[in-house]
């Protein structure tokens, strides 16, 4: 069963407000400055972060990071799952989508970065994989 995944999905949206971390040098310019993720929350109180990156020049984000358990957040626990992660990141992606209608609602946009899911277009930065074995009793468990 796939558990955690984080990665980035290629996705032309308007960047959902989340605010930044910024570095002010001792001068008082600005070192660096770090978008901060938001909690996407499903209906069954579980959650994955969330954040917009990249940008084209025109105000809009290219790129949307996902961080979470995807098995937890789609069916509200992971005792048991999928293995397929085109499909559970779909999944994901439709349901994050719907949850914040405001920034990520382009149709065309949508259907581009479903496409790209569907045939594993995405970067995958770490995944956990998970399996549960049946070895008869307790006793085997401690061996």
């Amino acid at each position: 069963m796939i558990d955690w995944f984080r990665g980035e999905i290629d996705f032309l949206h308007d960047p959902i407000p989340a605010g930044c971390v910024l570095s002010i040098d001792s001068d008082g310019s600005e070192e660096w400055r770090c978008v901060k993720s938001i909690v996407c929350r499903s209906s069954h109180e579980t959650s994955l972060q969330i954040k917009s990156t990249g940008g084209n020049g025109e105000g809009r984000a290219t790129s949307l990071m996902i961080d979470g358990n995807l098995a937890k957040f789609l069916h509200g626990h992971n005792v048991f799952g999928s293995r397929d992660l085109n499909q559970l990141l779909l999944l994901a992606f439709r349901k994050i989508a719907a949850l914040h209608p405001d920034h990520l609602s382009d149709p065309f946009s949508i259907a581009s970065a479903e496409a790209k899911i569907k045939k594993g277009d995405y970067k995958v930065k770490m995944i956990d994989i998970n399996a549960l074995y049946d070895v008869g009793n307790d006793a085997n468990v401690e061996a």
